[in-house]
């Protein structure tokens, strides 16, 4: 019952091609789904789209690690799988808590392009000040990225200090930070999501607003357009109340180039 096949949809579009979890917020890289929970919800559900969810994940893990012998207690061996269909959506919006949106080329490839991006509030336990931000992977890689959490926890982070952190900052991640400042706490802030579209056969768009994580604004908004397979587009528009110095930095997985223009 509820909740527990809805949590698996919502692995399914945060778990990227290479069988990763995006690493948003305050989680480590490369984390991987729990193959023996999807195999107890498969079982459970008799959902053979859960059941290769589930055979996927495994798959991932045994590239990475040994396998974990809660595999084989949960697994259903008479259960078929069923990998998605052509018209399970290639991408979603979850509108619950921080809200997180996907949209992917392919459910199957191994080197599909796969957007997730984030809304985000002002109080999270383990969040960070990343409203807004924007993973990308392709080619069987991440191009795009997120730094989630450090090795281990200082002692001063969950604390006054805690985005003096670059990992927590707003300047770790790939979102616009204006006059050197954090994002806001407080629940009353909250990113929203002015739109979202998806079609199986084009691709998808989404605007997040994140202006009330910002002081000093009258407002500030993301674009994020992806058109099948592979072209993705992302439009940044601000307006402030005063000028002020901007910054935009997007977290690439490995060395570019930069040019006068700002692309790389």
């Amino acid at each position: 019952r509820h909740p527990f096949p809805a949590f698996c949809r919502w692995l399914r579009h945060v778990t990227l091609p290479s069988g990763f979890l995006v690493p948003f917020g305050d989680t480590f890289f490369h984390n991987r789904p729990p193959p023996s929970l999807l195999f107890a919800i498969a079982h459970a559900t008799r959902d053979p789209l859960i059941q290769w969810q589930a055979l996927q994940a495994a798959k991932s893990a045994r590239s990475a690690e040994e396998p974990s012998p809660f595999d084989l207690l949960w697994f259903d061996e008479s259960l078929p799988a069923r990998p998605p269909s052509a018209d399970e959506p290639l991408g979603h919006l979850f509108p619950a808590h921080s809200g997180i949106i996907t949209s992917r080329s392919s459910w199957e490839d191994p080197a599909a392009i796969a957007l997730v991006g984030k809304g985000g509030h002002g109080q999270e336990a383990h969040g960070h000040h990343d409203a807004g931000t924007l993973c990308l992977f392709g080619n069987g890689e991440f191009l795009i990225t997120e730094p989630g959490n450090i090795s281990s926890y200082p002692a001063d982070f969950f604390g006054p200090n805690r985005y003096a952190y670059y990992n927590a900052s707003v300047f770790g991640h790939n979102v616009l930070q204006f006059g050197g400042r954090e994002m806001r706490t407080g629940p009353e802030f909250r990113a929203r999501f002015l739109d979202a579209r998806f079609d199986n056969r084009k691709g998808a768009l989404w605007l997040v607003d994140t202006t009330e994580l910002y002081d000093h604004v009258q407002f500030v908004r993301r674009l994020v357009v992806h058109l099948l397979p592979g072209i993705v587009a992302v439009l940044d528009q601000a307006r402030l109340t005063r000028t002020e110095h901007l910054s935009l930095r997007w977290h690439t997985a490995t060395p570019v180039d930069p040019d006068p223009n700002g692309t790389f």
